[in-house]
């Protein structure tokens, strides 16, 4: 009972604010419009994807202009963030007020930065709002069919999306609903700063979530998902070649599975560390990692685009496939820049030789990067801006 009081609270004051904010714009809505507003996100917690890239560029070529970052005050690294400056706190006036103002906004998820408002008030606000939206995308639309909750018609970010490549841009075209001249092929943001930062040997275990598990609580213990980390965690062989071989892991769970760290901690040792996202950031996993273990993540992708070697460990594959009505664009056990299986002991088996290689990129994986990937020069973040400055 007293959450849902608190609830209401909350609601009704975002409302308040709301309404406050909508009465100030209309008053002045030529000087706000003036300003020429960028809105830049990703999510209320997030700063480390290609919303933050591109913000860190804009605020560095171009700091006389209105671009600002919205994130929750209580947001992990917020301190690192402020030091850029321009940030726009979730739920507070100023943030609605340059919502309702923006040029531009720009999110890798959407507009869940909207105040959340008693009924038909947050409706009125989506209307005010007159920015271009542009959707930054999060990953490499490839490896999931994401078309039932970003079609151009559901999305409330749809007036253009980010591209990678031109295989990108038909999947956009032919599966999520949008003309041609709506997808800005510039390439990622965050891939302007992806070049290795290797000191030491490290293992990066990093699965993504399965649909439906991320409030199980105790449940969680008897998924799957669990018992096969669990399973390779303990794993004696892989055990003993991490301690012949100087060689750490490093265990780090999606954003939505971060409240399972709890559930690992007992398979910590000397080589094995279970990271939160409080410690350090995807991209600097990626960067100061030498081979990457995944499943059906994106993430396969940004590390093979910096030529180090990928498994990708597909452990529910027939479950996981089955549980989603739209499939992936492509075959997820031949056509992704990985070593991929189904068993554990080949795991081990992949790292052996991966590590006997000197953790070289895996040369026959080369050939799919092309497909997936138009630019490589890291100008993503040049070209994003000319392209939305020239927007119509």
């Amino acid at each position: 009972m007293k959450r849902r009081v608190e609830k209401l609270k909350s609601t009704l004051f975002q409302t308040y604010l709301s309404t406050l904010a909508k009465i100030e714009y209309f008053f002045n809505k030529k000087k706000l419009k003036g300003k020429e507003i960028w809105i830049i996100s990703e999510t209320e917690n997030q700063a480390q994807d290609n919303g933050y890239y591109f913000f860190k560029y804009m605020r560095e070529k171009f700091p006389e202009k209105n671009v600002y970052y919205i994130i929750d005050r209580n947001a992990p690294r917020i301190s690192e963030l402020e030091k850029i400056g321009n940030i726009l706190y979730l739920g507070e006036y100023k943030t609605i007020l340059y919502l309702l103002s923006a040029k531009y906004i720009l999110s890798t998820h959407g507009l869940w930065m909207l105040p959340n408002e008693l009924g038909i008030t947050k409706k009125i606000t989506k209307k005010v709002i007159s920015g271009k939206k542009i959707w930054l995308c999060h990953g490499i639309t490839a490896m999931k069919n994401g078309s039932a909750t970003y079609h151009k018609k559901n999305f409330a970010l749809n007036d253009f999306v980010v591209a990678a490549s031109k295989f990108e841009r038909d999947v956009f075209t032919t599966h999520y609903g949008y003309l041609k001249e709506e997808i800005l092929l510039t390439g990622f943001p965050r891939y302007d700063d992806m070049a290795s930062e290797i000191k030491e040997k490290i293992i990066l275990l990093m699965p993504t979530w399965r649909d439906n598990q991320d409030n199980l609580e105790e449940k969680f213990l008897n998924t799957e998902f669990y018992l096969k980390i669990k399973s390779l965690l303990e794993n004696r062989d892989l055990q003993g070649f991490l301690e012949e071989k100087n060689i750490k892991l490093y265990l780090y769970l999606h954003e939505n599975f971060q409240k399972y760290n709890k559930y690992f901690f007992n398979f910590e040792n000397k080589k094995i560390s279970i990271i939160k996202n409080k410690e350090k950031n995807v991209k600097e996993l990626l960067k100061i990692s030498s081979c990457l273990i995944s499943d059906y993540s994106s993430v396969i992708f940004d590390y093979a685009y910096m030529n180090k070697p990928v498994i990708s460990y597909q452990f529910d594959y027939e479950s996981y496939i089955n549980s989603r009505k739209e499939k992936p664009f492509i075959d997820i056990t031949s056509e992704i820049p990985a070593l991929v299986t189904r068993k554990e002991d080949d795991i081990i088996e992949f790292l052996k030789r991966i590590e006997k290689n000197n953790f070289e990129f895996i040369e026959k994986e080369r050939k799919c990067l092309d497909k997936f990937f138009e630019y490589t020069d890291n100008k993503n973040c040049e070209r994003l801006y000319t392209e939305i400055i020239n927007l119509k």
